[in-house]
């Protein structure tokens, strides 16, 4: 464990080119590397662009058609190239046989698609009281899909105008029930005689909104499964195909009625015919694998995932034709060396100076039980390699931060044992167990047990008789914190050779400080700050970085009001800690005073209060410590460490 981040290694990985891919695999799984490659130019060379390019396009056009690989590690023992190379003949060759195939299943899965719309909308339809026979024998339908083997018993062929003695009504409902269809869709008779009827379907968003057709259109909204809104317009044939037109405009899309949608049981005809579709859509896709198996396209997709992800992931490796290397960051060589020696890969490692012009990444070098506590300083950037890294202090500040706002035994045992239970689903969880623990220490210096005073004796106060004592304690401990918060800016001062303007520049802040803060409790030090102002002062006019005191008194006055201000929010410790212990009484007083339910108000206050005080006392620990403490030393200039990650959490790639 260290106060001070350490730079990653440099290292470089020479292997042949048969076995690059697998390298930079087993070094992914690892976890210890991070690949940044340092070469005049792309060494893959043009031909492994280009090729894995030509597999992402294959992989956009007929990946849904491939068969499904195994997640299974790469294991290439040739050349990228000429791994790349094979494969992508085997992807060809079966595209090219495969073509026809695949258009036609292409094009059995659109209707299918379109069938299953239709199958949801007849009985919506019906529903809504319209007569469906009627409705989809009005207007020529479109020949959209293959027809049934035979007609449909007493229906029209497709392309005819249904007469109007057949567009009946819709069923009249007995008075008092909603009809719906009657107010749409009054009549499927042509206002005009000789005008023939025409039937469209119009499939919207849910936002759209597309406004009442213009008479005499008839139209109606139909809600769908997925969020969206079918529009069913009937009317003339050339003012349908207009209003068909102005809806496709607000982003809706034409549902086309199959030409044999027509007869008594258009259901049942629609289920028959999405049967057969579905069989046929089956038939082509086991051709396709049996195609695919025969050219062992598995394998070749399986190699071209992994050239592509050596390719996009490790980036440009330079080397010769025979041999790669592969270069980057590492913060432990021994494992690199074992996770080479595992998998029997003949290679040559070596460690030298990093490149000129490259940056390291910053590790933080803690143990254990420090690591969750990382997550404060992550949050403003990662420690860079001049600056302190703070978990191994926050490890103690913010628990004790933490547990004094929310002092209690029963609250703080609860909250640890939940972080306990969901300890490995993150670091929040950890710091919630951490901060139950001591919670219910403070508990016990409180005396307070599930929101109760006097089961136990406490070892310190009772927060509701010394509120003064409760709320000064904060206030003492953020002078001990912010001075080391100065001090730990002295240090990273002095670790990149800029002691000598700390000295100059900030020390006297510092003494000023503590001058001001234990003036207040032994007079005597106030003479430590006048002490500090003639000390600044005297930096500032021999230093030669001022041309006069007076901006460096001017600076002097500025931080020391921050301080003070940031001091005395460490206050909110304290109260925070007085609400605690204030809703503690609320909830026992109301407890007591309810008779018979008073076991259920008794658990029911102490949930709200451990859910309440939880979330509250999390913000303000976090709060304090990001903008009160690290704003005195820590800028999060590093560069985070981000292993490679192996070609299986890339997915299809």
């Amino acid at each position: 464990m260290s106060l001070r981040p350490r730079p990653a290694r440099w290292f470089e990985l020479l292997v042949s080119r048969g076995s690059a891919v697998r390298a930079a695999t087993c070094l992914a799984a690892s976890g210890v590397v991070e690949v940044e490659a340092v070469v005049d130019g792309p060494a893959h060379g043009d031909a492994l662009e280009r090729g894995v390019a030509r597999f992402r396009d294959l992989a956009r056009r007929h990946g849904r058609y491939w068969p499904v690989v195994a997640a299974t590690p790469p294991s290439l023992t040739r050349s990228p190239r000429h791994a790349m190379a094979a494969a992508l003949r085997r992807l060809d060759r079966w595209a090219r046989q495969g073509e026809a195939r695949i258009r036609t299943v292409q094009g059995l899965e659109a209707e299918r698609d379109r069938l299953r719309r239709w199958q949801e909308l007849l009985p919506s339809l019906a529903s809504a009281g319209v007569d469906v026979a009627a409705l989809l024998s009005s207007g020529p339908a479109p020949g959209a899909g293959s027809p049934p083997a035979r007609s449909p018993a007493g229906g029209r062929r497709p392309g005819r105008i249904a007469p109007r003695s057949s567009l009946r009504r819709p069923t009249v409902r007995p008075e008092g029930e909603a009809v719906r269809s009657r107010a749409r869709f009054p009549s499927l008779r042509s206002p005009v005689a000789d005008r023939p009827l025409a039937m469209e379907t119009i499939i919207l968003p849910e936002a759209a909104a597309p406004g009442s057709p213009p008479r005499p259109l008839l139209a109606l909204r139909l809600p769908l499964a997925d969020g969206r809104v079918a529009v069913v317009v009937v009317g003339p044939a050339a003012m349908v195909a207009r209003e068909v037109a102005r809806l496709v405009e607000l982003r809706g899309r034409h549902l086309t009625r199959p030409a044999w949608l027509t007869g008594a049981d258009p259901v049942g005809r629609l289920a028959a015919r999405l049967a057969q579709v579905e069989q046929e859509i089956e038939r082509g896709y086991v051709a396709l694998f049996t195609l695919a198996e025969a050219l062992h396209l598995a394998e070749a997709i399986t190699d071209l995932r992994a050239v592509a992800w050596f390719v996009e992931r490790v980036g440009p490796v330079a080397g010769t034709p025979l041999f790669a290397r592969i270069t980057g960051w590492t913060p432990d060589s021994a494992a690199m060396v074992r996770a080479v020696e595992w998998e029997g890969i003949a290679a040559l490692l070596a460690l030298p100076a990093p490149p000129p012009g490259v940056r390291p990444p910053s590790l933080l070098v803690n143990r254990p039980w420090v690591r969750p506590f990382e997550l404060f300083a992550r949050a403003l950037g990662t420690p860079g390699e001049g600056e302190v890294d703070p978990s191994p202090m926050l490890a103690v500040v913010v628990p004790l931060l933490f547990g004094y706002m929310f002092g209690d035994v029963g609250h703080g045992v609860v909250l640890a044992v939940a972080g306990s239970l969901l300890w490995r689903r993150g670091p929040v969880w950890r710091l919630l167990a951490v901060g139950g623990v001591a919670a219910a220490g403070f508990g016990l210096l409180f005396g307070s047990l599930f929101c109760r005073e006097g089961v136990i004796p406490p070892l310190w106060i009772h927060p509701l008789d010394q509120p003064i004592t409760l709320l000064s304690v904060p206030v003492a401990g953020a002078v001990v914190l912010l001075a080391g918060g100065l001090l730990l800016a002295g240090v990273e001062a002095a670790w990149v050779g800029e002691g000598g303007r700390w000295l100059r520049e900030e020390a006297g802040l510092l003494l000023l400080y503590l001058g001001l803060a234990g003036g207040l409790l032994f007079r005597p030090l106030f003479g430590l700050a006048v002490a500090a102002v003639v000390y600044h002062l005297a930096a500032a006019l021999f230093g030669g970085r001022w041309s006069a005191p007076a901006p460096a008194l001017a600076r002097l006055v500025e931080e020391a009001q921050r301080l003070l201000v940031n001091t005395v929010s460490f206050a909110r410790v304290g109260a925070f800690a007085l609400a605690h212990a204030g809703l503690a009484s609320a909830v026992a007083t109301l407890a007591h005073a309810a008779g018979p339910a008073s076991p259920l108000i008794w658990i029911a206050g102490n949930l709200l209060v451990i859910g309440l005080e939880g979330l509250v006392v999390s913000i303000q620990t976090t709060r304090l410590v990001l903008f009160e403490l690290f704003a005195r030393f820590l800028r999060g200039e590093g560069r985070p460490f981000r292993p490679l990650a192996p070609p299986l959490s890339q997915g299809a790639s």
